[in-house]
């Protein structure tokens, strides 16, 4: 994304980027993008140059895009900010990175990491360590850009880019045939089967006996329906 020449509007930069922008906004440019993200865990990188906040903003089918909140680390600030609505630049809370000199027109990354399971996230610049944000995230968000307006407007131009946003993959590998076995889940349910499995010792499906399988049932926590599948599952995978 990056900042018009009248500092009004953002433009389209990557297969990731923006596709909603605030183009009637007097002083500040905001601008949302795809995906949505509402389950597993997600990476995103931004690449930032000069004033702006980036992060995420909540994505719920049941409100306006615009009339939702949002969450990100401000360059100006160095902290995390909470905005009531994306084209706002919010109030920052907690600092978590370095605020930007104001003659300093290098590039900084800023990266995320969304639990949409636990609905959590945490962040860092560059390579530090990441960290934990006060933050419970809605059941589904998106990436958010926002370059505020303010005094050293001009003076380096503000530029942000998504770089990457990419899902994280479990690791069901670990146990053999897992994969078979709960594909059909959600997220979060292949979480708890995979932490199941390796409390219990499980490392092949197929080794799980029917009372076990119950158990492991159980533990995910899942729909009926769902549940009756992972049994039929596992006894194929069994009788294999």
């Amino acid at each position: 994304m990056q900042l018009s020449e009248d500092g009004q509007t953002a433009k389209r930069w990557s297969a990731h980027d923006v596709i909603n922008v605030m183009q009637h906004h007097k002083e500040d440019a905001a601008a949302l993008a795809l995906p949505v993200l509402d389950e597993g865990i997600f990476r995103l990188t931004f690449a930032v140059k000069g004033d702006a906040v980036v992060g995420v903003a909540s994505a719920l089918s049941s409100q306006d895009e615009w009339d939702a909140k949002a969450w990100g680390l401000s360059t100006v600030t160095g902290c995390l900010h909470y905005a009531s609505s994306p084209d706002q630049d919010g109030m920052p809370g907690v600092e978590i990175a370095p605020q930007r000199q104001i003659d300093d027109d290098g590039e900084a990354l800023v990266h995320f990491e969304l639990d949409l399971d636990e609905l959590t996230i945490r962040s860092r610049m560059n390579n530090d360590p990441w960290r934990a944000l006060p933050v419970r995230l809605p059941a589904a968000v998106r990436p958010w850009v926002l370059f505020p307006a303010g005094d050293t407007a001009g003076l380096v131009r503000s530029e942000a880019k998504l770089l990457a946003c990419e899902q994280k993959e479990l690791d069901l590998h670990v146990v053999r045939g897992l994969r078979s076995a709960v594909g059909h889940l959600s997220s979060a349910d292949q979480r708890r089967a995979l932490a199941w499995c390796e409390d219990a010792g499980f490392f092949e499906v197929a080794a799980i006996e029917p009372a076990d399988a119950r158990e492991l049932v159980d533990a995910i926590g899942c729909r009926r329906s769902q549940a009756d599948e992972t049994l039929r599952r596992l006894a194929r995978l069994r009788a294999a």
